[in-house]
């Protein structure tokens, strides 16, 4: 978890567009 919290954050346009993906 630790580890995914910095991966969030300096992937915030990945995970808007995984966010699409799976709309």
């Amino acid at each position: 978890i630790h580890q995914r919290v910095p991966l969030f954050i300096g992937s915030v346009e990945e995970v808007e567009k995984l966010e699409k993906f799976l709309a």
